[in-house]
């Protein structure tokens, strides 16, 4: 869905405006629910012995993998998202593209970002990917700010590093939630939880 979303919001934005988009929006969640509502076991309830959420959060909190781990990940996806949410401004705004070009530009951040996830196990018999996606990611920002100083460069020079961007926090983000659910035992719950929080 982020792949196609930006394509399908691009195309309703030119044939009937950007509301339409709130619209089908809302239609795609009315219709996610019933099958939500039907398949969706109850919770279970905790188990005895579990500590007190104040405590989880302190332990993790401590934890230097859970967060060295949880911050890559938040600023790897926090780089991808301020491009993601100024590209329409800066794609239609400074270099004139319509609606649907920039939805096909950010396709292709979201295939680079697929593709860096489908490499993760492949990546991680050689190096740590987490390693390997936050390197990825400041290459990516080196070269955003190099170009950032030169003025508006050709979109396909700008177009490569934030490529680059979409790959490494496809990189990032599962070997991070893998270090994040390993940090501390018998609080992947509460880690997974809290490591999200902090991310958004």
């Amino acid at each position: 869905s982020p792949a196609l979303a930006p394509v399908i919001g691009g195309l309703l934005t030119e044939l009937a405006g950007w509301r339409w988009i709130m619209f089908g929006l809302s239609a795609v969640a009315l219709a996610a629910i019933a099958p939500v509502l039907r398949r969706l076991p109850q919770a279970a309830p905790a188990p005895a012995g579990r500590p007190r959420m104040a405590e989880g959060y302190g332990r993790l909190l401590r934890n230097r993998r859970f967060l060295a781990a949880a911050t890559a990940m938040t600023f790897s996806s926090g780089a991808l998202y301020v491009f993601l949410g100024s590209a329409p401004f800066l794609l239609e705004g400074v270099y004139r593209m319509t609606p649907r070009e920039t939805g096909l530009c950010l396709l292709l951040v979201a295939c680079a970002s697929i593709a860096g996830t489908r490499l993760v196990g492949r990546a991680q018999r050689h190096v740590d990917p987490l390693m390997l996606g936050t390197g990825m990611g400041l290459a990516a920002m080196a070269a955003l700010s190099a170009l950032s100083g030169a003025g508006n460069p050709p979109l396909a020079l700008l177009l490569g590093p934030i490529v680059l961007l979409g790959a490494a926090a496809g990189f990032t983000g599962p070997s991070a939630i893998a270090h994040i659910l390993a940090s501390e035992r018998s609080l992947e719950g509460t880690a997974t939880s809290l490591a999200g929080a902090v991310q958004m």
